[in-house]
């Protein structure tokens, strides 16, 4: 598992992210999908990257199932990042 910390920019990253962090907790797609209370249409098709438009709380839940936070990190000059905390 790994819990280093991440810049998402696209939804495939983020369903990326789903996918190894959901398969690396031995989880089914349907399994997650419950205990984040969605469908499990909906966990499918977000890690696959179609789902281009999810609510914030849902993406919250989804998340927290996999058991992280939602960070901010500011854009500084020239493409780099630093995190707001």
């Amino acid at each position: 598992m790994n819990t280093a910390s991440r810049i998402v920019q696209t939804p495939e990253e983020f369903g990326a992210i789903l996918r190894t962090e959901r398969r690396a907790r031995h989880l089914t797609q349907a399994k997650a999908a419950a205990l984040a209370g969605v469908s499990a249409r909906l966990w499918n098709e977000t890690e696959r990257g179609k789902r281009l438009q999810i609510g914030m709380d849902t993406a919250l839940r989804m998340l927290q199932t996999l058991g992280f936070d939602l960070g901010l990190v500011a854009r500084t000059h020239r493409g780099t990042s630093s995190t707001l905390g």
